[in-house]
């Protein structure tokens, strides 16, 4: 996306839109790393291992930063990539590969 902004205050806007989108993953990475063994001993019936605040914390933040990037950030980048038609497809066909199951070949 930042590419294809258009310099100045669009190109601004991405900057700071991907420099907080990339500080919460890294955030919810390590909140998810603290309450991974937790929550692998509660699936085996062992729920006093679970910190449950940290939980919470995972949760809150995920659906925030999930609202952020639904409300805000994917309209921008509908904007901004579908000033062309192939960016647009691009961007589809990587959505797609990065939530299918199937094996992609590499080559076509």
């Amino acid at each position: 996306m930042l590419a294809h902004a258009e310099k100045g205050a669009e190109q601004e806007q991405v900057k700071t839109m991907v420099k907080r989108l990339t500080d919460e993953h890294r955030e919810l990475e390590t909140l998810w790393k603290r309450i991974e063994s937790g929550l692998k001993k509660v699936a085996k019936g062992r729920f006093d291992e679970v910190d449950t605040e940290e939980v919470q914390r995972l949760v809150t933040q995920y659906l925030a930063h999930a609202e952020f990037e639904e409300q805000a950030f994917l309209p921008l980048s509908s904007t901004i990539l579908g000033r062309n038609a192939n960016h647009m497809a691009a961007l589809g066909l990587s959505l797609h590969m990065r939530h299918s199951h199937e094996p992609v070949s590499t080559y076509l």
